[in-house]
């Protein structure tokens, strides 16, 4: 309820724009920062014992492609929304699940 009534008052401040972008995150910003702890603190006991070990370097320099390729296609994923019009996202808005 607290996130429509939030994007219901950014509504009313839109004006006239060409297009309207909407990303919409479906996590809050307490588990994006639990997330990203976990993953830098295995990123970074991936390094600790990949000392003096070329084999778990390379596994390291895996995880830490692996990771910047999953952040790079969150970033690009399916989570934003265009709209033409400000009715247009008032519908959207007006749809959203009440929470």
């Amino acid at each position: 309820m607290v996130e429509r009534h939030r994007l219901t008052n950014q509504l009313n401040k839109v004006n006239r724009m060409k297009e309207i972008n909407v990303y919409y995150l479906k996590e809050s910003i307490a588990q994006s920062i639990v997330r990203n702890i976990i993953m830098i603190a295995s990123f970074s006991f991936c390094v600790y014992i990949s000392k003096d070990s070329t084999f778990w370097t390379f596994v390291s320099g895996g995880f830490l492609l692996l990771i910047l390729g999953t952040k790079l296609s969150s970033m690009v994923s399916d989570n934003k929304s265009t709209f033409k019009s400000k009715s247009a996202l008032q519908d959207w808005v007006d749809g959203l699940p009440n929470d």
